[in-house]
């Protein structure tokens, strides 16, 4: 990935309430629970349940689940988790751009967001300046809404052959954003 190019598969996940960690909404008005992957989304105003963790930290290959919310008034305000990125190489995988699978932030009153989604890279060998990111960051409620929780990241080489070659800079990211 060229230091000006990009892969991306932001808010590409699952949908506003859906996917496995889709938030558990409950009584409370306008209220709900950012979606999970791999950390538990935020809870929100009233203490709304909140997205559980899932999926497989050593195998991420599925999408970050959407926020949700238990009025139908404000379900367009919850947005969807990131979607997942799987590069496969036999030889050297070189990142000075952006790989990204990051859920997009809850909109309006009461917006709940999405969970980070997954970016898997196996390879022979794993090089990139520090103009490169690899990330699959949480989005950010908004306004009652409840923070998603952080993706999955994954990078896969060969060690011995690793061990030859200057460390790479790039940047890791799985932020998520406090409940």
């Amino acid at each position: 990935v060229a230091a000006t190019g990009r892969l991306d598969a932001d808010f590409r996940g699952y949908p506003a309430a859906s996917g496995p960690g889709r938030p558990l909404v409950g009584g409370g008005y306008g209220t709900g629970g950012g979606g999970g992957h791999g950390g538990n989304g935020g809870s929100g105003f009233d203490a709304q349940s909140p997205g559980p963790e899932w999926g497989d930290p050593l195998d991420p290959w599925q999408p970050g689940s959407g926020g949700g919310n238990n009025d139908p008034s404000y379900i367009l305000n919850c947005q969807p988790g990131g979607g997942a990125i799987r590069v496969d190489m036999t030889g050297q995988v070189t990142v000075d751009g952006a790989v990204t699978a990051s859920g997009r932030s809850g909109s309006g009153t009461h917006g709940t967001s999405g969970a980070g989604g997954s970016v898997a890279i196996h390879c022979r060998t794993f090089q990139g300046a520090a103009t490169g990111l690899v990330r699959a960051d949480a989005g950010q409620g908004n306004y009652y809404g409840g923070n998603g929780g952080g993706g999955r990241l994954a990078v896969y080489y060969d060690s011995a052959a690793q061990a030859l070659l200057p460390r790479p800079r790039v940047r890791f990211s799985t932020y998520a954003y406090p409940a």
